[in-house]
C-alpha cells in the first residue's frame, strides 16, 4: 500500500511547484547540428506498463498532458501512436510531430534517482529525431525529454499480494519531464507568434 500511496503522490505533485528547467544537456542529448527553441513544455503524466507471467513489466506506452513553461496553461498532448511511436499534438493549432529515440545518457540498470521521485528512480532523459512533423511543428528535428521526474516502475512491486504473478495487469506509473522541440538554427519564429 505504501508504494501505491508514494505514486499517487509523486503524480498529485502536476505542475505547481516544478519549474522548467533548461539544462545543457550533454553527450547523446545534444543535437548534431545548431538548433533553436521552438516550443518548451512541461509534460505530467504516466508511463504504461504492462505485466508478464515471469514477473517483469514492460513499457508499452507513456500519455501525458503538455503545459507552456511552468504554467497551467495546457498547449499539447503526448502519447503513442498505434505504430508504437511517441507523438506530441499543438492543440493550440494544428501541427503535431513523430519521434524515434536518437540517444540516452542516463541507460543503465539503476534508474537515475531525484530527491522527489519517491524513492523509485526516474526515467531517462532522451534525445529523439522528428520523423514526421505537420502544421506548426513542422520544422521541429529534435525533441529533447529532459528533467525527468518519476515514472519508473518501482522495485519489489510484485512481493505484494495483489501484483503477485498476474500476467497482462496494466500499471500507470505517474512522471513529469520538460519536453524541448529543436528546429534549425534560425528557423525558430518570433516568440510573440508561437501558439504554445
Amino acid at each position: 500500500m505504501f508504494v501505491l500511496a508514494a505514486l499517487a503522490v509523486l503524480g498529485s505533485s502536476a505542475v505547481q511547484g516544478r519549474e522548467l528547467l533548461q539544462s545543457s544537456p550533454a553527450g547523446d542529448l545534444t543535437p548534431a547540428v545548431p538548433v533553436d527553441v521552438l516550443f518548451a513544455w512541461h509534460g505530467v503524466g504516466t508511463q504504461n506498463y504492462t505485466s508478464s507471467s515471469n514477473s517483469k513489466y514492460t513499457l508499452y506506452g507513456a500519455m501525458a498532458d503538455l503545459f507552456k513553461g511552468n504554467t497551467s496553461q495546457l498547449v499539447g498532448l503526448h502519447h503513442f501512436n498505434d505504430q508504437d511511436k511517441p507523438e506530441f499534438f499543438n492543440i493550440d493549432s494544428n501541427g503535431n510531430v513523430l519521434g524515434s529515440v536518437v540517444g540516452s545518457p542516463n541507460r543503465k540498470t539503476t534508474p537515475p534517482r531525484q530527491a522527489d521521485d519517491g524513492g523509485f528512480g526516474s526515467v531517462d532523459e532522451l534525445l529523439l529525431n522528428a520523423v514526421q512533423a505537420t502544421g506548426t511543428m513542422q520544422d521541429v528535428i529534435y525533441i529533447q525529454r529532459l528533467n525527468t521526474l518519476g515514472g519508473v516502475v518501482p522495485t519489489g512491486l510484485f512481493t505484494l499480494p495483489a501484483f503477485n504473478n498476474i500476467p497482462n495487469s496494466l500499471l500507470d506509473v505517474p512522471y513529469q519531464a520538460d519536453y524541448i522541440f529543436l528546429v534549425p538554427a534560425g528557423s525558430a519564429p518570433a516568440p510573440s507568434s508561437l501558439a504554445g
